[in-house]
Formats: structure tokens, sequence, C-alpha cells
């Protein structure tokens, strides 16, 4: 008699724990969101003194190469933007782990377009510039809102633009608590940072010079408080850029499944990844503007052939870029 309901139970249970990795993800990409719109004058960076005074128009440039930059990342941005404009939940649900790289690539090819520029040498892999991004953080070379991060050995961080990390529970906080939203980006934040170390770790480990025990004959799979020291300090700090990569990863390679799987609405994770993306691009997309002129940004916006249906590279440019001129 008891077994009809356990079993309806335990199915329930399975639904409910299919739907939490969704449901962690929207809520940390909400508070990303709620965090940067409480920045002071994000979208005015003529207060921000970088703009004004780091960043000086460049003589010469390959404008071939800022062009397939910028549509890159703007056809990247647009194929993101058709998964938020369908209304179809299948449609949504089945496109939801695509939109995680298509993130990450477009704010990427933007932010490799603005360094481009400043001949900033970043190498060939995605490395060097989530490398070069920490750097221009700390260097508060980005406005406040968007330059959060993270630093500190494996366990011991430290937290800087943003509170400190509080709970274990990644249900705690609530997208919609803007008391809690920097809670979340921190609790974000942690974690990512712990990816990143435990992978060099795994690197490591693996690698011909590994942490030893002490017969020397085998790597250690346990290592030391000044071991973990020594690998952490080779991670750079952990910005918004590591949060986006990450995302880009875990659509990869890490539960697929769990996207298609789970009876989740994912407009709002679609759309929250959107706003990131709008945001991160402006101020690359400003820089930019900056070092070609507002005039040459103007001409490759209106001469990108795809148009969306609000027109939306183009509303970027006329109603938040230009009133920075």
């Amino acid at each position: 008699m008891r077994l009809g309901p356990l079993k309806s139970n335990t199915l329930k249970d399975e639904e409910e724990q299919k739907k939490i990795p969704l449901r962690v993800f929207e809520y940390h990409l909400s508070a990303i969101n709620t965090h940067l719109d409480n920045g002071a004058n994000y979208f005015n960076l003529k207060s921000f003194d970088y703009f004004n005074n780091g960043i000086q128009k460049v003589s010469t440039y390959d404008e071939d190469k800022i062009k397939r930059l910028l549509y890159n990342s703007w056809s990247t941005e647009f194929a993101l933007l058709t998964s938020s404009m369908n209304d179809d939940q299948d449609f949504k649900k089945f496109s939801l782990h695509w939109c995680f790289p298509q993130a990450y690539y477009s704010v990427f090819l933007s932010t490799t377009a603005y360094y481009y520029l400043k001949n900033i040498n970043i190498g060939h892999n995605h490395k060097g510039l989530l490398n070069e991004f920490s750097q221009q953080v700390k260097r508060k070379w980005y406005p406040t809102a968007m330059s959060f991060h993270c630093s500190g050995n494996y366990g011991n961080y430290s937290y800087n633009n943003i509170c400190d990390y509080e709970s274990k529970n990644a249900m705690t906080y609530s997208k919609y608590d803007p008391q809690t939203a920097d809670k979340q980006v921190a609790q974000f934040l942690k974690t990512t940072r712990d990816k990143l170390i435990e992978a060099r770790k795994k690197d490591k480990q693996t690698s011909k010079t590994p942490f030893q025990t002490l017969n020397k004959k085998e790597a250690k799979k346990s290592l030391t408080k000044n071991e973990w020291k020594e690998i952490s300090n080779r991670q750079w700090d952990t910005t918004i850029m590591d949060m986006l990569y990450r995302l880009r990863i875990k659509s990869n390679y890490e539960e697929v499944n769990s996207f298609i799987d789970a009876d989740y609405d994912v407009s709002n994770i679609i759309e929250q990844l959107k706003k990131i993306v709008f945001k991160l691009n402006f101020v690359n997309e400003c820089y930019i503007a900056k070092l070609i002129s507002f005039e040459k940004l103007g001409e490759l916006v209106n001469k990108f052939p795809i148009k969306t249906q609000d027109n939306y590279i183009l509303c970027r440019f006329n109603e938040y870029i230009q009133k920075n001129k």
C-alpha cells in the first residue's frame, strides 16, 4: 500500500534534484545583473577616470581585423538573442547549453578587439585574455561594478568590490532579494575559483613533476597547506570573465543532459545572460569607440549585415555608447 506514494515521492525528489543546477545558475546570473545595475553611473563612462585619461585614439590599426572581431562578437550575440526571442519553451531548453558559450564568446571577441587596439598581447589562448582581464580589473581600468574579483589561497579567499562569501548553501540567497545579490555573486566567485585551482592541482599532479609522497614513488592525492598555496599562487584573481568561461566549459563537458532533462523554464536564464553580454560589450565598445573614434564604430554598426528584431546592436550604440562621446 505504501509503495505507490513512496515511488511518487522519489520521482518528485529526482525531478527537483534536476532543477537545482539550473536554479542556482539563474540565481547567480540574476545577482550579477542586479550588482551591475546598482553600479553608480555604469553607463556613463565619462565619469570614469580611466576612460577619460587612460584611452587615447590610435593612429593606425588593421580595420579588417577589428571588423572581423566585432562582427563575430555581434553575430554570436545575435545567436543568443535568437534564443531569448523564441517563445517555444522546448526550443529554449534545447538551446540553453549553447547560450552559455555564446555569452562568453561574444564578450571574449569584443574584449580581444579592445586589447588588440591597445596593443596588448594576450597570445592565442583563453588563459591569456582571462589573465590580462584580471590584471586590468586590479588596475581599476574597468568600471567598479564589473570589477569584483576574488584572490587568495585555496579555502582562504579575499573578496574585492563585493561582500565576503558567507554561506555554504547554494540555495540560501534568492535572486529576488536585492539585499543578498552581492552574496550570490561572491558565492559564484568562490566556487569558480575553487574549480580553477582544483584544475591546476590536477594538472600539477598529472605532470612530470607532481608533489610526491615521502617514498617519492607516486603523486600525492592530498596536499599540504603550503602545496595548496604554491598552486594557488599560480592562479590569477578570479573575475566575471572567469565566471563566463566556467559556464562555457560547463555547457561543453559537464551535465549537458541536465539542461534538457529538467522540467524547468529556462527563459530567465537566457534573459540574464543576454543582459550581462549587453553590459560587458557596452564597455568594450565604448573603449573601442574612444580608440578608433565614435564615427568609425558607428559606421561598423550601421553596416553590420544582421538586423535584429529591435536593432539591438544599433540601439546599444545610439542609446548608450554615443552618450559617452
